[in-house]
């Protein structure tokens, strides 16, 4: 007799094979009696059931069946003839009739303002993963879709971060690849506003303010911090409600004095600060308190060693008051605050705060605004509802994991406040959220600590992004390595390694030490940002670097090795245009010619990309005792020469090594407008009036038109050519090009 057993109808002490629906997927699960039993067990005890295994995918015990496969499955299963097998398939399965894509179907998504989401609909049908959809009792594909799909239209509600990634680079890829889908929203990458600082001084500050669009109708996008909405179109700029009226109102040439300053850099700078384009340098800065170690939260405000303000001690001691509070139901409420305080927030905002503080206790991170996160941090900084040091801090890591991917800023700060816990609390290895950053390929405001965790004996697992972090120009934007992204990824570390390993060799030294630097200790205020921690400002000693992301004979010297590898892996895939390489050394250059020579055969894109990496630890210490034999016979008497002469003198930056590159492949990419424009900009007479009125007469901003030519030449060139400082200026290793074209147009 068949039983119901969640969902399933076994038959009490016999074998049953199930076929039914979880959700909106097939699945084959297994009993015997009502317990679940192994289907590789199965699998085993009968033998008819192995063509169901090859025509379907097993995991966590679970066969999950493609639309694509149902038939087929059907028929395994219509042809077992085991009595001591009972197979049950789900009456709406049976049913279910394949047929061919509607004409009508399109994949919809609708906007919620309350919710802050674009809502899926399908018109009555549910998708089932691998492009296919159920409708009823028929089901269809939509051959155009692809696995990765599978992540959005999963989801019936996208919104946060997700909702920016979505609108930026899922949508469009949809619409290019043909997808019958349409979106309620828009974006927009212009921004809303740009900053330009014209010139600071101690008394002056002077900037040019440009909105696109009066900035009144926008309202801020709900758990994504950044951007901004108007009607149905999203796009970058800053929670125009949290600026000050007086702002809003500001428009063109902008000029701050005395107290103004204060005012703009603590009611303004913080929330536009990403569409700033230049550095304010004044001796006056944002209004951020410091603070430094504290033992306890409970402070003796006569204690005149800790320079405590009221303000910070009372939102101390009402943490304390609040701590056990918890909520059983609240409604989200906006609160947009980067120093947020129990005191300027209203019932119903305290109210969701308890409320979502209580889930993230319980480890159920729900959508929330970043100042609520940051009012929790502050609590956790101060041990408040935690029974231990230890404790806060895993609850720290644990929110801001979590939290990172919706809040940019995070990284910025809470990185560091991790390691002032640490210090603060005494607890040992104070750097350790570093181990943190290389695991989630983090790089944080000291590039150097991740660094020192590869250099000298695993640069060939450094990230690219890491070594990034030390060269001038941004390798990411360039078209060759979007298209070659494995290949670029695995082969750049690998080849520094082996460059790395050969100058150890030859001179003495790895590669990070061929040009001397002094190492800098980082001294700095503890939980800087943290205005409610009270505490003696004197700043501590963090740890020792060799700051070599500041050191521009380095970033030029690393810039260049780089650039000539991507010039190699470029020639190997059959890339006529080359990077310009300047200050290579002739040595480094040899051994990256001789690692192609020798390698050439190991650098298949398609073989990077899809070989599934699996280290054998044992493997890859004889593969290095081997490789440094190699590179022992590699060495020439020359070389020898080298190592005797580098250790009499300091090594000098080497000579310049120019490889011409293709200026007629890049200014066919351009039209006649972007050529005006870089003329205008190498002529350098009234440069500034002169691109707004080319500008105009394309209805477009001046950011806009360098950004589209840089964007060109990163994808040719692979670099920037008009470099943004206080004026427009020609990259200077490109003004030959400036020449050329200046004789082609006869001028």
């Amino acid at each position: 007799m068949l039983e119901m057993h969640n969902g399933i109808r076994t038959l009490h002490g016999e074998y049953v094979i199930s076929l039914s629906r979880l959700n909106s997927r097939l699945i084959i699960v297994a009993y015997r009696g009502k317990n679940r039993i192994l289907l590789s067990w199965m699998k085993t005890r009968f033998v008819q059931l192995r063509p169901l295994f090859a025509c379907t995918t097993l995991s966590d015990n679970t066969i999950y069946v493609s639309l694509a496969k149902l038939e087929q499955v059907k028929a395994v299963l219509d042809s077992l003839t085991d009595t001591n097998l009972i197979v049950d398939i789900e009456p709406a399965i049976t049913e279910l009739v394949p047929i061919t894509l509607p004409s009508s179907f399109i994949i919809s998504y609708r906007w919620s303002p309350s919710k802050g989401a674009l809502t899926l609909c399908l018109d009555g049908a549910t998708y089932a993963g691998g492009g296919w959809f159920i409708n009823g009792n028929t089901y269809f594909q939509l051959p155009i879709l692809q696995l990765s799909d599978d992540i959005y239209l999963d989801k019936p509600e996208i919104s946060g971060q997700d909702l920016i990634t979505f609108l930026t680079k899922v949508l469009p890829g949809w619409h290019k690849r043909g997808v019958p889908v349409h979106c309620e929203l828009t974006f927009s990458k212009d921004p809303l506003l740009g900053v330009t600082v014209k010139g600071t001084s101690e008394s002056k500050l002077t900037l040019d303010i440009c909105w696109n669009k009066r900035p009144h109708s926008y309202q801020a996008l709900q758990f994504v911090e950044e951007y901004v909405i108007d009607g149905q179109v999203v796009q970058p700029g800053p929670a125009v409600h949290q600026l000050p009226p007086e702002f809003l109102a500001s428009e063109g040439v902008t000029v701050y004095e005395g107290s103004a300053i204060h005012w703009f850099l603590d009611k303004v700078y913080l929330w536009i600060k990403p569409w700033v384009i230049g550095d304010i340098k004044v001796p006056a800065k944002i209004r951020v308190p410091t603070s430094t170690k504290v033992p306890t939260i409970i402070m003796d405000p006569e204690d005149e060693r800790m320079h405590a303000k009221s303000e910070e001690l009372e939102f101390i001691a009402k943490a304390n008051e609040y701590a056990d509070v918890t909520q059983e139901r609240a409604g989200y409420l906006p609160y947009w605050s980067m120093y947020p305080n129990y005191a300027y927030m209203s019932k119903s905002q305290l109210s969701w705060y308890f409320y979502w503080r209580n889930m993230t206790r319980q480890q159920n991170y729900l959508p929330t605004d970043m100042a609520y996160v940051l009012l929790y941090i502050f609590e956790l900084i101060h041990q408040v509802g935690v029974k231990s040091p230890e404790e806060g801090y895993e609850a720290l890591v644990s929110l801001w994991r979590h939290y990172r991917g919706h809040f940019r800023l995070l990284d910025e700060y809470v990185i560091e406040w991790l390691v002032d816990y640490r210090i603060v609390y005494n607890l040992p290895n104070p750097l350790e959220i570093y181990e943190v950053c290389m695991e989630e390929k983090i790089i944080p405001y000291y590039p150097e600590i991740i660094l020192e965790r590869y250099y000298p004996d695993h640069l060939d697992q450094v990230p690219l992004s890491l070594l990034a972090k030390f060269i001038d120009y941004d390798i990411f934007k360039g078209r060759f390595y979007q298209q070659n992204e494995a290949l670029v990824d695995k082969s750049v570390p690998i080849v520094i390694h082996y460059v790395s390993r050969c100058l150890q060799r030859t001179r003495g030294k790895g590669l990070f030490d061929q040009i001397p630097l002094a190492s800098h200790i980082v001294r700095r205020p503890l939980f800087e940002g943290v205005w409610c921690f009270a505490g003696p400002k004197e700043p501590v000693t963090i740890t020792t670097i060799r700051p070599y992301s500041n050191h521009q004979p380095f970033r030029q010297y690393l810039t260049a090795i780089i650039r000539y590898i991507e010039n190699k892996l470029r020639s190997n895939q059959g890339y006529s245009s080359l990077l310009r390489v300047r200050y290579l050394d002739a040595m480094v250059q040899k051994r990256i010619d001789e690692y192609f020579t020798l390698c050439a055969d190991k650098m298949d894109p398609d073989v990077l990309e899809n070989q599934e990496v699996k280290i054998d630890f044992s493997v890859v210490t004889k593969l290095r005792a081997d490789s440094e034999k190699i590179a022992e016979l590699l060495l020439t008497e020359s070389e020898r020469m080298e190592q005797e002469e580098c250790e009499q003198k300091r090594i000098k930056l080497p000579a310049v090594n120019p490889l011409e590159g293709t200026p007629e492949e890049f200014t066919d990419a351009l039209n006649e407008y972007h050529v005006t424009a870089l003329l205008v900009i190498y002529e350098g007479c009234d440069v500034e009036l002169r691109l707004r009125e080319l500008a105009a007469t394309q209805l477009e901003m001046v950011d806009m038109l360098v950004d589209t030519i840089n964007e060109i030449a990163l994808d040719v060139l692979g670099d920037i050519i008009i470099e943004c400082t206080d004026t427009l200026e020609i990259n200077g290793e490109y003004l030959d090009i400036l020449v050329w074209l200046k004789g082609k147009r006869g001028e």
